[in-house]
């Protein structure tokens, strides 16, 4: 085949480092050695705005004390799973589709990569809209088995 006529220059790979999210990492990796594009990840955790009543109430910030373990796991999920150097690691906090797009703009980043169950949930975060119709970048979505 001939060369490629689109190149990706910077790809981002969501993840949630469930099962599933090696796939997604690998393809991710794949895609960005065959274009020599930089790598990057991101993780969105749940925001204040996923949290129920009474962990508000409470005054419970659970991501400000799981963030540096989160981070931690993240980093190490990379390095076990990624035989591709990595540039950025993103671990974010809030509404998916508006988080990933904040990280899509400061690394320009040309394409995301996803995973997607085959049941239709999405495979980053249960949310109640899809990144297709909000992310500012190209999308991949690399079709994983249904649990």
């Amino acid at each position: 085949m001939g060369e490629l006529s689109v190149i990706y220059k910077h790809i981002l790979v969501a993840i949630d480092l469930g099962v599933d999210s090696a796939k997604v990492a690998l393809r991710g990796a794949a895609l960005a050695r065959a274009y020599g594009a930089k790598l990057s990840f991101v993780m969105v955790e749940p925001g204040i705005g996923d949290s129920s009543l009474e962990e508000i109430e409470l005054g419970l910030d659970l991501s400000a004390r799981i963030q540096p373990k989160r981070q931690q796991m993240m980093a190490e999920f990379i390095s076990d799973n990624v035989d591709y150097p990595v540039t950025g690691q993103w671990l974010m906090s809030g509404e998916m589709n508006r988080q990933v797009n904040k990280v899509i703009t400061a690394t320009e980043a040309d394409l995301l990569v996803a995973g997607k169950h085959m049941d239709h949930r999405w495979f980053t975060q249960h949310t109640g809209q899809s990144l297709a119709g909000h992310v500012i970048s190209d999308l991949l979505l690399v079709t994983l088995e249904t649990s």
